[in-house]
């Protein structure tokens, strides 16, 4: 995700990919994630982790809410 994210924000816009690209790397980047890895909560490495547990209990409770209605992790377009 870092490399396609770089070549995103590339200084001079002709040197970014044409969004048809950027969709097809996003695409290949999401199949190659697990369901659950692509559920899981993001954190900041800087925080302690006494600040990140609440915010990681909300996240298990919304992950059950959308795993139980059916809803995609990341909807396809």
């Amino acid at each position: 995700m870092e490399s396609l994210i770089a070549a995103m924000t590339r200084e001079r816009p002709g040197d970014r990919p044409r969004i048809e690209d950027v969709i097809r790397r996003f695409a290949i980047i999401r199949e190659s994630l697990s369901k659950t890895k692509l559920r899981a909560a993001l954190t900041s490495k800087k925080l302690p982790r006494i600040i990140c547990l609440p915010k990681e209990a909300i996240q298990q409770v919304r992950t059950m809410q959308y795993i139980l209605s059916r809803k995609a992790a990341i909807p396809a377009p």
